[in-house]
């Protein structure tokens, strides 16, 4: 072989050399990339792994608190209905107190006016025992 045959060999030899060694570079970089979408992989399903079991705490938490404010709701509109019926039953047995009143006052008021006037009657008689109880004859 000639000089040019050999130096055309070896330019091709170091040509090919770069050619490999870039394909292989290549080749190391779509290794890593590969390796990082992996990992990449890996940690969003250890992510949303994590965000489904906090998601499900989550949601098991508000349904307790869901279900505390039902039974808490429950119960104060049972105390409610039972002070609403106790004052509806007061409030009748004021009424039904209230009806007679009237007649009550006006009761009294006779009676008193009956005792002022058998008071005043009998008062001429109570003088004359007591003056002769004291020695006025």
């Amino acid at each position: 072989m000639s000089e040019v045959d050999d130096a055309k060999a070896d330019w091709r030899d170091k040509r090919l050399d770069r050619i490999e060694a870039l394909l292989n570079s290549c080749d190391a970089k779509i290794d890593r990339n590969a390796d990082m979408a992996a990992e990449y992989a890996k940690r969003n399903a250890d992510l949303i792994a994590e965000n489904e079991r906090n998601h499900a705490i989550s949601r098991a938490k508000t349904e307790a608190l869901i279900a505390e404010n039902e039974r808490n709701h429950a119960i104060s509109r049972a105390k409610t209905e039972a002070l609403i019926a106790e004052n509806a039953k007061g409030i009748a047995e004021l009424k039904e107190a209230m009806k007679w009143m009237p007649l009550k006052s006006g009761l009294w008021t006779v009676g008193i006016i009956i005792s002022a006037i058998v008071c005043a009657a009998a008062l001429p008689d109570a003088i004359d025992v007591v003056m002769k109880f004291f020695g006025d004859k």
